[in-house]
């Protein structure tokens, strides 16, 4: 079973009584090791074809990415002007039975530049029917809890 497709089924399969961060944050971590070694095929398998992932809003490209293919497309290309291009995970916090936020450090070193840029980053996850729905991206933490439904950090 992929990564992806084992957090569609840990987020389907758990009882109520598990939070979310507890049934996707193994899951999430595999996801991850695949995405910072460049492995966005393993790290995205299970992608459904109806997945959005929204990229922060500070970004020039911050159209909605649907599916894996596109997802996947996305991802390449940061890789190419950033090579070691990844996420570390720093803190995995329930918003509720059906958000999880996920903050940590993105970044890498600039190809041609040699720039290195690391940014806090924030990934809110949405599930529907306890499937993986959405992705949003936020470099500011109040956007990523209003986002979830929090009030505030």
């Amino acid at each position: 079973m992929t990564s992806e497709s084992q957090a569609q089924s840990a987020a389907r399969s758990a009882s109520g009584a598990e939070s979310l961060r507890a049934r996707l944050r193994p899951v999430l971590e595999r996801v991850y090791e695949a995405f910072n070694r460049g492995d966005f095929d393993t790290a995205f398998a299970g992608i459904a074809d109806d997945f959005e992932f929204h990229p922060d809003p500070s970004v020039l490209d911050r159209r909605v990415l649907r599916g894996r293919d596109e997802l996947i497309a996305y991802m390449r290309s940061a890789r190419d002007a950033f090579p070691n291009w990844g996420f570390e995970p720093q803190e995995y916090i329930d918003a509720g039975a059906s958000k999880l936020i996920v903050r940590g450090m993105l970044g890498g070193v600039g190809g041609g530049s040699g720039l290195e840029v690391r940014i806090e980053a924030f990934m809110v996850y949405e599930t529907e029917g306890g499937a993986l729905a959405r992705l949003y991206e936020f470099g500011d933490r109040e956007a990523a809890f209003e986002r979830a439904g929090l009030a505030g950090p």
